[in-house]
């Protein structure tokens, strides 16, 4: 008879937990803890095929009383692929910047980075933007976020929470992305799956359009994957 009640308390556990449709996103910063990530881009450019892949190294450099923390990020390894030839990644190894990031993914402040902006990809700092309030499976999220700093700095868009499986939660997401340096805003596509149970992304994929030129290199479009590797 145990044997059969702990059978049953296992099947009921495992039939709500694939039942779960609804997820608030809360991530929990500790300071130290340290997180890598590997980056596919894949831009098609006036000048060709470019294909990079990158690595990098995030530690959480300070947590916040509001639940905010100050997040340094490295790129510890690059290569970059010009029409299908390996060409030199300069300097952009070891590079470091340190951000503030709310426990949401939004933004906070400025970035203060050594050295140049990694290949005029700072969209991707809202790959990982999440909403602030809980979500059923099929709900969406206005998003709506501007700069204190630089009000011609923001994002508007959609974020809708599209499933819930195996404790990951799945983002489709919507956005155009405002900035000084652009007369027309970015527009970004993504795909995001999140672990339920830390908030942390496992992978964010998706396209990014009208893009500003890259020197005398115009940018139609990129292809992006990022992955936490666990």
């Amino acid at each position: 008879m145990k044997i059969k009640f702990l059978i049953i308390v296992c099947a009921l556990s495992a039939y709500a937990f694939a039942r779960q449709d609804s997820f608030t996103f809360n991530r929990q910063y500790k300071a130290a803890e340290e997180t890598n990530y590997t980056m596919s881009l894949g831009l098609a450019s006036s000048m060709g095929s470019v294909d990079i892949k990158l690595t990098t190294h995030e530690v959480v450099k300070k947590v916040y009383d509001n639940g905010d923390a100050d997040l340094e990020t490295s790129l510890t390894d690059m290569h970059v692929l010009f029409n299908g030839n390996e060409m030199p990644a300069g300097n952009q190894a070891n590079q470091k910047s340190t951000r503030r990031v709310s426990k949401f993914g939004v933004p906070v402040g400025k970035s203060q980075t050594a050295g140049r902006t990694q290949m005029g990809m700072e969209f991707l700092r809202f790959a990982n933007l999440s909403p602030d309030k809980p979500m059923k499976v099929g709900d969406t999220f206005a998003v709506n976020e501007v700069s204190k700093e630089d009000p011609k700095s923001k994002v508007i868009g959609t974020i809708k929470l599209d499933s819930i499986a195996n404790g990951v939660a799945k983002f489709v997401s919507t956005m155009q992305v405002y900035s000084a340096q652009s007369d027309k805003p970015i527009k970004l596509n993504l795909s995001s799956y999140v672990d339920t149970a830390t908030s942390k992304a496992n992978k964010v994929e998706g396209t990014a359009s009208d893009l500003p030129s890259q020197g005398q290199m115009q940018v139609d479009s990129v292809q992006f994957v990022i992955e936490r590797k666990k």
